[in-house]
């Protein structure tokens, strides 16, 4: 429900629905010949006009945020419980990422997506945000995770972190 208000904030439904009850009331002293009161058929486009823009809105919205891939905010160490793997990425929250679902991270290299390593959901907090603990790294890319563990922000707006691995992953 709260979806739907938020909705209708944006498109400024508070104006047009003041606007419709503005014009409705003009209406009223309107004295139509049709058996259907010009009024009546105003006031009701009117209202399906609010519903139908809200409900679009709210569904572009919808679709918008759950189909985009969430930034890497920043990246720390792993400590000792993770074993030996390479960063725990802080990542926005997404509604396609799940506690412990393999993950694949990648970096934009001049219009190329390479892959640089794979892991898995270690939790989901309370406030949304993923946190992603890599396990399994290229052994080419040392450099680009020293990058990443400094929380180099060009280094981290260059990563793309997908809920899913390559078939034949073999880093």
């Amino acid at each position: 429900m709260s979806e739907l208000y938020k909705a209708f904030r944006r498109t400024n439904g508070f104006i047009l629905t003041l606007i419709g009850l503005l014009f409705s009331f003009v209406m009223w002293f309107w004295k139509p010949s049709a058996s259907v009161p010009l009024w009546v058929i105003v006031l009701i486009v009117i209202v399906l006009a609010i519903v139908v823009v809200t409900l679009a809105d709210a569904l572009f919205e919808s679709l918008k945020r759950s189909s985009r891939l969430p930034r890497v905010c920043k990246a720390i160490q792993p400590v000792a419980l993770y074993g030996d793997a390479r960063a725990i990425l802080l990542v926005d929250a997404s509604d396609l990422f799940s506690h412990d679902a393999m993950v694949s991270v990648f970096s934009r290299m001049n219009d190329f997506e390479v892959l640089i390593g794979t892991g898995f959901v270690a939790t989901v907090q309370e406030n949304g945000r993923i946190q992603v603990c890599v396990q399994n790294s290229a052994e080419s890319t040392g450099d680009i995770w020293e990058r990443i563990l400094q929380n180099n922000k060009e280094e981290l707006s260059q990563l793309i972190v997908k809920p899913s691995i390559p078939r034949n992953c073999s880093l």
